[in-house]
């Protein structure tokens, strides 16, 4: 019968990787059918023709906002894209696939403007992409300040034009010492968000700088949402145990910031400073934050989460 005249006394995965393996040279296209999820069959070509522009959305997913580049540059890139996109065979993608990968090697991040920022400075490339973006401005006079400290006030402002200065015309704040029109939306955002509770449940102390250990808890919190419960007890002796391997001066973070501090450091968004002989790094969770160091963690989040190019028009890996 038609079972036994098929019969190859193999297991079925083991017969399917075999033609994986030996026919399609280990390439598998992940197209799907709807509803059911079905694997789509097609020739060699055309899941190469789908990889191919499954390679191209990873490129563009490393990108940083098309905003911060030159903007000859990045028209480059989009044309590339575009051209990848639009390939109907693997000779075309291929092609356009090259000349992405020359144009995304071409890209240019904007140089900023500031007369106290030297281009050899470690914090040159953060302070170029903030500007690009509109996330921090200068102090006056042409200058960025790199050496002044962020205020409570300027780190809350920075984090509400990142999330796009929403309208927060019918939203309400508990907090009585907002005197400045200039952070008080911003302000007003954060404390509805949950990105910050204030110094008490009526302050936001505005003016006060902000330490190393406050800028993680509200980025954590902008990034990721509650922290949950602030660790005590036994909790936080792991915690802090557990910190103080990481940094030499890590026990000595607050309880409210430790889950933050450690979710910052894992993604590297927030780093300490370089180790010095054998010693561990330091994170100085009390120390206030300067603008150069916020720059950089600005630019540290849009190089750790990816996707800031991509508008759709290719496939996800």
């Amino acid at each position: 019968n038609a079972s036994k005249q098929f019969d190859t006394s193999v297991p079925m995965d083991e017969a399917l990787m075999a033609y994986i393996d030996e026919v399609l040279d280990g390439v598998v296209g992940e197209i799907y059918a709807e509803p059911m999820g079905r694997i789509l069959v097609g020739t060699q070509d055309e899941l190469a023709l789908v990889k191919v522009k499954q390679d191209a959305h990873n490129l563009l997913e490393g990108l940083l906002p098309k905003e911060a580049y030159v903007l000859d540059t990045a028209k480059a890139v989009d044309k590339a894209a575009k051209d990848v996109a639009g390939a109907e065979t693997l000779k075309d993608a291929e092609a356009a696939f090259k000349a992405l990968e020359a144009a995304i090697k071409a890209l240019k991040v904007k140089d900023n403007a500031f007369k106290d920022v030297s281009a050899d400075a470690w914090y040159d490339p953060a302070v170029d992409f903030v500007s690009a973006v509109d996330l921090m401005n200068g102090t006056g006079e042409n200058l960025f300040n790199p050496d002044g400290t962020m205020t409570r006030a300027m780190v809350v402002t920075v984090l509400y034009r990142f999330a796009g200065s929403p309208d927060v015309k019918d939203l309400k704040c508990a907090f009585t010492d907002l005197t400045q029109d200039w952070y008080k939306d911003a302000v007003v955002w954060a404390a509805n968000e949950g990105v910050t509770t204030g110094i008490t449940a009526a302050t936001f102390s505005p003016n006060d700088p902000i330490t190393r250990e406050q800028m993680a808890t509200m980025l954590a919190r902008y990034l990721m949402g509650d922290m949950g419960e602030v660790p005590a007890g036994e909790d936080l002796a792991e915690m802090k145990a557990a910190m103080a391997l990481l940094y030499a001066d890590g026990a000595s973070v607050s309880p409210y910031a430790m889950v933050p501090v450690s979710l910052m450091s894992f993604l590297e968004i927030m780093n300490g400073d370089a180790p010095v002989g054998d010693n561990l790094p330091t994170f100085r969770p009390q120390s206030q934050m300067k603008r150069s160091e916020c720059a950089q963690v600005l630019l540290n989040v849009y190089q750790v989460i990816p996707g800031w190019w991509f508008d759709g028009e290719l496939p996800a890996a």
